[in-house]
């Protein structure tokens, strides 16, 4: 004969008893996908009794247990980041399956950088004192290796002494940085760039700095393309730059980006 008594007991009062130790006694929720939910209430002699349930009903049983105190609990995940290269404006962290990828923004100081151009069968070099240079990086933990690294410039006459998320970049006017490169807006060309590998304080040096010395080419080298200064050969172009002592504002070419929307890539 079934034990209709147990029937009317409500949920909750059969967790309690199966949580307290009554011999025999427990309960076991059934959750499946597009049905209600379903209580399976076995009794001290080892009478299976279901029930169904409304989520309501679940809720309100299940209210006070050990089940919402867990719940009602924020998970928190402590993640320990690596030290952040000097002048770091912008991070953002990635969890794949393979690891983590830390995509950073930042820049790197004023100062001269040398150059050097092999074309028509000449090398020369040229010392280029630069503005604000303000890189892009995404940095993998696992190979710790590059896989995108962007490049542009901030005018020379930076308001406000360096740059913030809301700086408006221009165009890298050398070689080697296009529009778009890889998927990544002002993105550098540099094919043996995946093998280099580097920790995360690194990356101004070794990644950015590492790039702009590499010999130049004149590659997307033309007025318009990468810069407005009115000169018809690459060379011409960097000893006029050597010259002046810096590039001139009016040279430089708008990327149509702020230093936050080339870090999320996106144009507004």
């Amino acid at each position: 004969m079934v034990d209709t008594a147990a029937l009317k007991r409500g949920l909750r009062t059969e967790i309690e008893r199966s949580l307290a130790g009554e011999a025999g006694a427990s309960v076991v929720l059934l959750l499946r996908e597009g049905s209600l939910p379903m209580a399976a209430i076995t009794d001290a002699h080892g009478t299976v009794h279901k029930k169904v349930l409304s989520f309501v009903d679940l809720l309100a049983a299940l209210d006070g247990s050990s089940v919402v105190d867990q719940l009602e609990k924020e998970a928190t995940r402590t993640l320990s980041v690596p030290p952040l290269p000097p002048h770091t404006l912008l991070l953002a962290l990635l969890e794949r399956p393979s690891g983590f990828t830390y995509v950073l923004t930042g820049f790197v100081r004023p100062r001269v950088h040398l150059f050097v151009l092999e074309h028509a069968g000449h090398t020369t070099t040229h010392e280029l004192p630069l503005p604000h240079l303000v890189w892009r990086a995404v940095w993998e933990e696992r190979t710790r290796s590059l896989s995108s690294l962007s490049l542009a410039l901030c005018s020379p006459h930076l308001d406000g002494g360096e740059p913030t998320a809301a700086t408006r970049l221009y165009r890298w006017p050398f070689s080697n940085v296009y529009d778009r490169f890889g998927g990544a807006m002002q993105g550098v060309c540099w094919p043996t760039m995946r093998q280099l590998t580097l920790d995360l304080p690194e990356i101004p040096e070794r990644a950015v700095l590492g790039f702009v010395g590499i010999p130049n080419n004149a590659d997307l080298y033309g007025r318009g393309l990468s810069h407005n200064a009115p000169h018809s050969g690459y060379r011409e172009f960097l000893e006029a730059i050597e010259e002046r002592g810096g590039i001139d504002h009016d040279w430089l070419i708008p990327a149509d980006l702020t230093v936050r929307q080339l870090h999320e890539q996106r144009r507004r």
